[in-house]
């Protein structure tokens, strides 16, 4: 009887070092909470540079439309998300390298109420003191870019023309992995 206990207790316990080492395995492959690279700094909404593709879906709660595998290191993904209204989805963009997320371009209609739309997508991208001179710009038929602190931003019109627009672009990029990049 003895045996018998004693191999009961070695498989329990192999089979639970077998399960923290996969759990554990599959955290590192999707760069998941302790194995994560996300930086403090929030893109928008409550995505962070740095995050892997999995860590994106789960912040957003939706998966991911359409993937593009350029090569293993660099990956692009689409979703269609409500950053501002209900009524009407954005087309978002996340671009990774190394399964770390570098840049994210927002593509948002923007038919009816253009400046309070375009309000609004300023206010969730963090650029509220700056957007009579984005709006003032965008006005003047000029794309408008931003350097700061970590992020590269450029906004501009798909018409560069307010009144006949449908869209505003929103780009923005993390400095330390662009920079990393543009070393490579």
């Amino acid at each position: 009887m003895k045996p018998l206990i004693k191999y009961i207790k070695y498989t329990i316990i192999s089979f639970f070092i077998l399960l923290f080492l996969c759990i554990n395995l599959y955290l590192f492959s999707e760069n998941l909470f302790i194995y994560s690279h996300a930086s403090n700094d929030i893109a928008i909404l409550q995505i962070r540079w740095g995050m892997s593709p999995k860590e994106v879906e789960i912040v957003t709660e939706m998966k991911f439309e359409s993937e593009d595998y350029n090569n293993d290191e660099h990956k692009t993904f689409t979703q269609r998300i409500r950053i501002i209204d209900r009524a009407r989805k954005s087309e978002v963009k996340y671009y990774f390298y190394d399964n770390q997320l570098y840049k994210i371009n927002i593509k948002k209609g923007i038919n009816l109420f253009k400046t309070k739309i375009i309000e609004q997508l300023l206010d969730k991208a963090f650029l509220t003191d700056q957007k009579v001179d984005i709006i003032n710009t965008l006005h003047n038929n000029n794309k408008y870019r931003i350097d700061q602190n970590d992020r590269l931003i450029l906004i501009y019109l798909d018409d560069l023309n307010l009144e006949v627009s449908k869209n505003i672009n929103l780009a923005m990029g993390y400095k330390p992995l662009v920079e990393k990049l543009n070393e490579e």
